[in-house]
């Protein structure tokens, strides 16, 4: 039956309450979130993905495609359409970068805990820091050294050359200065420093 959809306004057939078939499915995703993320995450834990030794690497990981891991997969993709990414990015850079400075502004909890988790990738350490727990963390809301209340940023307790984690435990919350100041000193050092 040919209807027109009460939310786009345009003549197709008819799915349910008076909407096209991808308006209703737009609307259920949005007014079923919670229950969509937890079903797919339920599903996810219920069927773990095949581990297979990738072709490339060499390490067991769980199967993305074409036989490889997904580091190897995205690394190859990346190179075979990198033409592709220069021509897009000089064609529309501006407006990539501007479009990307203001999703930062809005997600300024993603995007620390992004910071973190690369910093750690590079320096092979372990991060499970997520950005609710950046989020509760910076809920503190004052310096853990001086008690500043602006320029707040995270900091690991135990500096990551040091052995220390990206974790939610190992971080407080440090003004910009102090975490400056800090660097990689252990807490007991940067304290003795700051009473001198």
């Amino acid at each position: 039956m040919i209807i027109t959809c009460s939310v786009c306004g345009k003549e197709k057939s008819h799915l349910a309450k008076g909407m096209c078939k991808q308006c209703y499915h737009h609307c259920y995703e949005q007014t079923h979130k919670k229950e969509r993320a937890d079903s797919r995450r339920r599903w996810r834990q219920e069927n773990p993905p095949a581990m297979i030794i990738c072709s490339v690497c060499g390490q067991e990981e769980p199967r993305h495609a074409k036989g490889l891991c997904r580091a190897c997969y995205n690394q190859r993709y990346y190179q075979e359409h990198k033409e592709e990414y220069y021509n897009e990015y000089r064609e529309h850079g501006e407006e990539i970068r501007k479009r990307n400075r203001e999703w930062g502004r809005r997600n300024r909890d993603k995007t620390r805990a992004y910071t973190a988790k690369r910093r750690s990738q590079k320096n092979n350490a372990y991060c499970d820091l997520s950005a609710e727990g950046l989020r509760q963390l910076m809920a503190k809301g004052k310096c853990f050294y001086c008690g500043a209340v602006v320029n707040l940023e995270y900091d690991h307790f135990i500096p990551l050359t040091s052995g220390g984690l990206t974790t939610k435990a190992n971080g407080v919350v440090a003004c910009r200065s102090c975490n400056a100041r800090k660097h990689n000193k252990t807490p007991q050092e940067f304290l003795t420093q700051l009473t001198l």
